[in-house]
């Protein structure tokens, strides 16, 4: 049975990034607790909000001025600090 570190960890080792979109990011209240988040987080260069097509344009934004050596990220979503707080 392949589990949820085998499949992330042969992904990473393969990929040039691990760039996760994950809907949940979107809430202000996220935390990337889940057991499945847990596990995949160390493997992630990049965790963003993923709610509607205009994510993918901050995604890109992000990693256009910062790099994936940069501050990129849910966290760091314009959205979120725009309207409070909720990426929206």
């Amino acid at each position: 049975m392949i589990t949820m570190k085998d499949g992330v960890t042969w992904l990473a080792d393969r990929a040039g990034a691990l760039l996760w979109l994950n809907p949940l990011a979107v809430s202000a209240e996220f935390e990337p607790r889940s057991r499945g988040m847990a596990t995949s987080e160390p493997y992630v260069d990049a965790l963003f909000a993923f709610a509607e097509p205009a994510a993918l344009g901050e995604a890109a934004q992000q990693l256009e001025r910062r790099g994936l050596g940069g501050p990129v990220g849910y966290e760091y979503d314009r959205r979120r600090r725009e309207s409070g707080g909720d990426g929206r």
